[in-house]
């Protein structure tokens, strides 16, 4: 089975290639019924029943704007995110802190 097929055959599931359990951490606040109030926040932020079921993917960013060094970081982490909401994962970004030398 070639690489691109093998791909498509696990997209709509929770395991990648190779039968790893993708969400096997977040499934632990998305899958868990005794963890309403954290699902009432993903679904808050616009999540469905369905992206629940999904892999959750942290992006981190320490994109600060006062640094050219980091300035790109967010536009970058963007770019990510969306590459993993494009293979039927749910990606957030979160920032953590970035460091400026002068």
């Amino acid at each position: 089975m070639g690489e691109s097929n093998k791909h498509r055959e696990h997209q709509n599931t929770p395991l990648g290639d190779g039968g790893i359990e993708l969400n096997k951490f977040s499934k632990t606040i998305t899958q868990d019924p005794t963890q309403p109030a954290a699902q009432a926040m993903l679904y808050g932020i616009g999540l469905t029943e369905d992206d629940l079921k999904k892999p959750q993917i942290g992006v981190c960013s320490m994109g600060y704007d006062g640094n050219t060094c980091n300035m790109h970081l967010n536009d970058l982490a963007k770019v990510v995110k969306q590459g993993v909401w494009d293979n039927d994962m749910v990606g957030l970004i979160f920032n953590t802190i970035g460091i400026r030398w002068n």
